[in-house]
């Protein structure tokens, strides 16, 4: 891979947003630290691409969600089972996984957890603001312009990397 994955929003899914740990420390500002809400399966899900823990990923809270691939890529999934697919090929939870360009992947809906994660190659590409690229639902700010996923968002990879030698299918 020479430049870092895309991914186009088909279907956006319920309230699924770009999530890191939060910004806490803003809260006497009337401010809330927003941040994933399964930080565990976050951090797994950055663990599994070999990355820093923190970095910002897609927080999945509902299906249904559809997104096409822009170029080849990994990507890596942790949290609740979605029943993930790309293209007609399941993709497990708790493992990464190899893309090419124009495949789908469909996330139906939790069969088991609320909170999947879907970590791309140095985070998704998202301002930070007040140390954080979290959305902030509320307060409409961070992430992708402070919302959630709408169809026709486009979502960028940070950086380019090989598939990690570790889990893999």
């Amino acid at each position: 891979m020479t430049e870092p994955s895309t991914l186009a929003v088909i279907r956006p899914g319920l309230q699924s947003s770009v999530q890191d740990l939060g910004r806490p420390g803003w809260r006497h500002l009337g401010i809330g630290s927003a941040g994933a809400m399964d930080p565990v399966a976050l951090q797994l899900a950055n663990a599994l691409l070999g990355q820093d823990l923190a970095l910002p990923a897609l927080e999945i809270s509902g299906g249904p969600l559809q997104l096409r691939f822009g170029q080849d890529a990994v990507f890596a999934l942790a949290g609740a089972d979605y029943g993930v697919m790309l293209d007609t090929h399941p993709c497990p939870v708790g493992w990464t996984h190899a893309a090419r360009a124009g495949q789908t992947l469909t996330l139906q809906g939790p069969r088991a957890g609320r909170f999947a994660y879907l970590a791309l190659p140095g985070g998704i590409a998202a301002p930070a603001c007040m140390g954080s690229s979290s959305t902030d639902l509320a307060g409409g700010f961070g992430g992708l312009q402070g919302r959630a996923l709408r169809a026709g968002d486009l979502l960028q990879a940070r950086a380019a990397i090989a598939p990690p030698a570790g889990r893999r299918r």
